[in-house]
């Protein structure tokens, strides 16, 4: 049986982990890129991964707070509780600005890593 009480908690909680991941998923990506091992494609790759799956992360916890509210009513009863969506929203609107097409990638990669000449990063990421 889920009452308001366990879902103020749990969306308390949410809404910290939340913008704590999406930080960290920030700070993590500019790490890999500039010291992790290996060819640039293969840190691009594992950069981009680690930060999506942070994102994806809150998104999920913050659908499963709100799945919890709506148990016994309590988003019904208290609308405020809709807030619980909005890492998910966050990610979705991470994912629609952040697709990673060539160009994109570039960009973000050239941005995370400092001026680089634009042909060595196309040569980089294409290994």
């Amino acid at each position: 049986m889920v009452d308001v009480k366990l879902v103020n908690a749990l969306t308390t909680v949410m809404m910290v982990l939340a913008a704590i991941l999406i930080v960290a998923s920030e700070f993590l990506w500019r790490f890999l890129l500039r010291r992790g091992k290996g060819a640039l494609s293969s840190r691009v790759t594992a950069a981009y991964i680690a930060r999506l799956g942070l994102r994806e992360g809150a998104g999920l916890l913050s659908m499963t707070v709100a799945y919890l509210a709506t148990l016994n009513g309590v988003l019904r009863a208290y609308p405020a509780y809709w807030a619980n969506l909005v890492p998910f929203v966050l990610f979705l609107g991470f994912l629609a600005t952040h697709w990673p097409s060539a160009e994109r990638l570039i960009s973000e990669v050239r941005e995370a890593l400092g001026p680089a000449p634009r042909s060595f990063l196309k040569i980089a990421l294409v290994e």
